[in-house]
């Protein structure tokens, strides 16, 4: 693991306190990928319908995230995320790919949720994997809405 602000995605958190914000290794990457999201497909549009990111009912928290997004307005996903039964202190991974996941705790996310999506906003995965292996993923779809998938 490497601190964000010691790599190349450092832009998209130079206004927040970034110590908490960590870019996996290619191999810690994919092995979180491998473990919890698929063992052959490496991006989300790559996944088959068979996928649990994809087979799994998925409840829509958000239609239309992408206006907030643009105009830089947060506070209002913000309220949204709070109601998730996620605690602060859950590590999670938002996975752009296989091979690149940023690691950070639920709080950091939902107070920086715009400067993760500076990074990467092409369907990324926000993946919580808490007891017993019990996943849950949040995913920031391209048509503007947030989709919770639990597996």
């Amino acid at each position: 693991m490497k601190e964000i602000k010691k790599t190349i995605y450092n832009f998209a958190f130079e206004d927040i306190n970034s110590e908490e914000i960590y870019l996996l290794s290619k191999d810690e990457a994919v092995k979180i990928w491998e473990a919890n999201i698929d063992k052959n497909d490496l991006h989300f549009f790559k996944l088959k319908d068979e996928n649990w990111l994809i087979s799994h009912e998925s409840i829509i928290i958000d239609q239309n995230y992408i206006i907030d997004f643009n105009d830089e307005y947060d506070v209002r996903i913000i309220s949204l995320l709070e109601n998730l039964l996620w605690k602060d202190i859950d590590r999670i991974f938002f996975c752009l790919n296989s091979d690149l996941i940023i690691c950070t705790t639920w709080k950091i996310f939902k107070q920086n949720w715009i400067n993760f999506l500076y990074v990467y906003d092409d369907c990324p995965i926000i993946l919580k994997v808490g007891e017993n292996n019990f996943k849950e993923a949040l995913i920031f779809n391209t048509t503007g809405s947030i989709c919770l998938v639990k597996g």
